[in-house]
């Protein structure tokens, strides 16, 4: 009876000691899920934080290239933050308490990245927008006949280097063995050409100081805008541009100083920069010249451009896609389907952005503030282009040609020289499509006598009339696969190095935007391309709120040291 009574309420006490530890365990299994559904409810809210952040993009500059972007000011900690509290309320139905019920938000990192001055990030943007288009397929050169057309134009290549090795390395005879009526084509053909601007001298624009002192090429990308820890994820994206035309993709075929000249070994072949060859000298309009120097330059210049087509083969539909895009978006500021009418040619526009009323692709190739430089660059890349094609028909189909004869070279380049101007002079002053490979010359040099006698008077469109090129008010000349200017224009920018196109590209659009902000939408001019960011990364840091008071070191606090984070990024 004692000890019945002693003992009374032990099972009791037993259980309640027992029912503390099992609450507790289970206090702690609770948290636990609360912790795991938090992590996904923080990882879910910043998804919809970082994807409503990137859906703020310019609209303009999508409509009218196709680019996915977002101003770097739109990426800011408070719009995040906003973002963040509303999907997390969400996603609790704590509406209106501005904070979620299961954590609390003690930092936010957000960063906006991928610039659109990257050229790894401007090509993929560019690529994203081409590859869904048909543009590509509207230009002589296609994915249907690249591969033809590409590997026709590097026999002509070979062709040319074989027939002139002899006279080009310097062992050629120096003889006479050129007819008197070839000299007196050269000579009157020299005459009518004298003078003759195939550059657009009416429209000479200069892009104002202070708007090309802004512009990506001049200022170079915004890496110090990229998270540390990110940069070599982005670095190994830029060097994706090099593998496309060799080790260093700046220095193929470079214009101007804004890259080294260093040669890029492809090959046994080696490709150095085409400026100096195209640019210096090569040819003029006398008829004393060094045959053997230019032979020389015509065999140099042919390999480089075969080495080039070698090498950019890699990537050729990224190619093609690349270089139809540009020449589409650039070719002309009259274009509505841009968005806006543009001034039209010969306009005259030199206001704070310097418009290019009528060269923006020939920017490209020259990157000057002036517009006729442009051209004039440009134009050297469409002769280039075309002495390699004529050079292979002379040399090919003449009579008088003596591979071991420097006279007889000297009196050939020349002749296609001159051919390979009046093409240039036809395509982009007379709107005429020029074969790609000819199969006929404009000049017959099998019959110099008739060539003479169309230049007696030296003029060029009273040659073209004799000749036959010119009839009913329109120029034509024979030969398949016919190339407008603006298919040579598209071709000849495979000779451009990827990051130079890209870096041009950046200009010509900021150019184009600031023209638009000001004289179409009439606000102010500040678009920058080094503003633009295609992806956004949140990283959040959180902490559990507890809701059992039992493991909480402070009631309705949270529990020490549980703190959890959230990265993501989103982007085009």
């Amino acid at each position: 009876m004692f000890f019945r009574k002693n003992s009374h309420g032990v099972i009791t006490v037993f259980i309640s000691l027992m029912l503390v530890s099992v609450l507790s365990l289970g206090t702690l299994v609770v948290e636990v899920a609360r912790y795991q559904s938090a992590k996904t409810q923080l990882a879910e809210a910043n998804i919809s934080a970082s994807t409503s952040m990137v859906a703020n993009y310019d609209v303009d500059l999508y409509k009218r290239y196709g680019l996915l972007a977002v101003k770097s000011s739109d990426i800011d900690e408070a719009k995040a933050m906003d973002y963040l509290n509303y999907n997390s309320d969400l996603a609790s139905n704590a509406f209106g308490n501005n904070i979620s019920r299961q954590y609390s938000i003690s930092s936010i990192d957000v960063k906006g990245m991928y610039n659109l001055t990257y050229p790894s990030v401007l090509k993929r943007q560019i690529l994203s927008r081409a590859k869904y288009s048909v543009v590509v397929q509207d230009y002589a050169l296609n994915r249907y006949n690249a591969d033809q057309l590409l590997s026709q134009f590097q026999t002509e290549c070979n062709y040319v280097t074989d027939a002139l090795y002899t006279v080009g390395n310097g062992s050629g005879a120096n003889d006479g063995d050129v007819s008197d009526d070839v000299k007196k084509a050269l000579e009157n053909m020299s005459k009518a050409f004298d003078g003759i601007q195939t550059a657009d001298t009416q429209n000479n624009v200069v892009i104002s100081d202070n708007s090309f002192s802004i512009l990506p090429s001049q200022t170079g990308v915004v890496e110090t805008q990229t998270p540390e820890e990110d940069l070599d994820l982005i670095n190994d994206a830029k060097n994706s541009v090099s593998s496309l035309i060799g080790t260093d993709a700046s220095t193929l075929f470079s214009q101007g100083t804004s890259f080294s000249q260093t040669d890029v070994n492809v090959g046994t072949a080696t490709v150095g920069s085409i400026a100096s060859a195209i640019n210096g000298g090569m040819f003029n309009d006398s008829l004393q010249m060094n045959s053997s120097k230019n032979a020389a330059m015509c065999v140099a210049q042919a390999n480089k451009m075969n080495a080039a087509i070698n090498t950019l083969k890699a990537d050729q539909d990224g190619t093609l896609l690349l270089n139809s895009y540009i020449t589409d978006f650039f070719s002309s500021r009259n274009r509505t389907v841009k968005g806006y009418v543009g001034p039209g040619k010969g306009s005259g526009f030199t206001g704070e952005n310097g418009n290019f009323a009528s060269a923006c692709v020939e920017y490209i190739f020259g990157g000057s503030k002036n517009e006729m430089t442009n051209q004039d660059t440009a134009f050297k890349y469409l002769m280039a282009v075309r002495l390699i094609d004529n050079l292979y028909l002379i040399l090919n189909t003449s009579k008088s040609f003596n591979p071991n004869s420097t006279t007889s070279a000297w009196a050939h380049i020349m002749w296609a020289y001159y051919e390979s101007f009046a093409d240039v002079q036809l395509m982009a002053r007379y709107n005429c499509a020029v074969p790609f490979s000819k199969t006929q010359l404009i000049f017959d040099i099998n019959s110099p006598a008739s060539v003479a006698s169309a230049f007696s008077t030296y003029n060029f469109v009273t040659a073209m009339e004799a000749l036959g090129i010119y009839s009913s008010g329109e120029y034509s000349v024979p030969g398949a696969n016919k190339f407008s200017y603006l298919d040579y224009m598209s071709f000849s920018l495979w000779f451009v190095a990827n990051s130079t196109k890209l870096s041009r590209v950046s200009d010509l659009i900021q150019l184009e935007m600031r023209y638009n902000q000001q004289y179409v939408n009439n606000t102010a001019a500040t678009f920058l391309m080094s503003d633009m960011d295609t992806y956004c990364r949140i990283k959040v840091n959180a902490k559990l709120n507890s809701v059992l008071p039992v493991i909480s070191s402070n009631q309705g606090g949270s529990i020490q040291n549980v703190r959890f984070s959230s990265t993501k990024y989103s982007g085009f």
